[in-house]
């Protein structure tokens, strides 16, 4: 999920080359919540803001269909809540080898061709 265009297509294309296939990206909570009922979901990179809106809807959903992801943020992190406190943060602009790092401790990597 995130809802700059550019970093959205920048994170899809990394995302692409290290193996994984992208599902969306969502720009807002409802598309996310739309293509997870759609899609198969292994593992999500979720900016914090959309907008006006935080992901942690998206984050109670991902945690009951045992989804695992990681924060892809710029925005300010005090306001995450206590029960999202242990999952991975990364800053924007985001380090392309400590995504996949992050990642790697979340789902199997795919063997890259």
């Amino acid at each position: 999920m995130e809802d700059n265009f550019l970093i959205a297509g920048d994170v899809c294309d990394f995302l692409r080359r290290t193996g994984f296939e992208p599902v969306g990206p969502a720009h807002r909570v409802d598309v996310a919540a739309r293509l997870m009922k759609e899609q198969r979901v292994d593992a999500a990179v979720l900016d914090i803001m959309l907008g006006d809106r935080a992901c942690f809807p998206i984050c109670s959903h991902l945690e009951r269909w045992n989804v695992p992801f990681v924060f892809l943020t710029g925005s300010d992190t005090s306001g995450i809540p206590d029960a999202y406190r242990h999952v991975p943060l990364l800053t924007k602009p985001y380090d392309r080898r400590k995504l996949k790092e992050a990642l790697g401790t979340l789902v199997t990597l795919p063997v890259a061709a």
